[in-house]
């Protein structure tokens, strides 16, 4: 399946699509669903040929073609451990069941589901075991995941859980596990942040369980670094 009708759904500026085209696969038909207009106008100038499809709420039976796949990152605001982890009945990441609505209306060969790590741990666990459930409960999806880590390929540590479901009855491709030259996912972390030399971010202890989150450096002029730059770190 080389070339299909995609829906991407919290779309923001098209991160999966980008992913998809660089990989050498065609968008016969492109829809997106977002509702910050400065995301739409950025997705809409990054792909031209896509068609937006209106906040999620809004899609229903007929509102477009039938999709191929389905791709989405929910809202991980509620499921972050630098949140406040009102997990999925906040008002952000509740939002994953319009996505299982939409995945139910028209049942895609494929699914793509990504979210922070920080869901495996929210309300105890409990969340991502209703992650799991919904996503049975629609009767016809068999499941693999992942948590992914892109300083596997990138000198940046970004844990995320990556999600695919594939229509019972369909060829199902075997996505999971992803390691390189590793017989096991714990050797190949620890092996690739190493050869990657990835410096350590300054962090604060913020969130349960004495969880980290970096801080935010930002450039914008102020006092004068001793290579002539001028910045203010906050």
């Amino acid at each position: 399946m080389k070339t299909f009708t995609l829906l991407d759904l919290f779309s923001g500026t098209g991160g999966f699509p980008l992913g998809l085209l660089k990989a050498g696969f065609t968008l016969k038909k492109h829809y997106f669903s977002e509702i910050d207009p400065f995301a739409i106008a950025n997705y809409q100038y990054n792909f031209k040929n896509s068609n937006y499809a209106g906040p999620i709420e809004e899609i229903q039976k007929n509102t477009i073609e039938k999709p191929d796949i389905i791709s989405f990152g929910s809202p991980c605001q509620d499921l972050s451990v630098a949140g406040r982890r009102k997990g999925l009945k906040g008002s952000k990441s509740k939002l994953f069941f319009e996505a299982i609505r939409i995945l139910d209306l028209y049942k895609p060969r494929l699914f793509i589901f990504e979210n922070v790590k920080g869901l495996f741990s929210s309300n105890k666990g409990k969340d991502f075991e209703v992650v799991l459930r919904s996503f049975a409960d629609l009767g016809v999806y068999d499941l693999q995941w992942q948590l992914l880590n892109t300083a596997w390929f990138l000198p940046q540590n970004r844990e995320r859980i990556y999600l695919v479901g594939s229509l019972r009855g369909q060829p199902r491709p075997e996505i999971f596990p992803i390691g390189k030259n590793c017989q096991k996912i714990e050797d190949c972390t620890r092996k690739t942040i190493t050869e990657a030399n990835i410096a350590p971010t300054i962090d604060t202890r913020v969130g349960e369980q004495g969880n980290y989150s970096p801080y935010i450096f930002t450039l914008r002029g102020g006092r004068k670094h001793p290579k002539g730059n001028k910045v203010e770190f906050r």
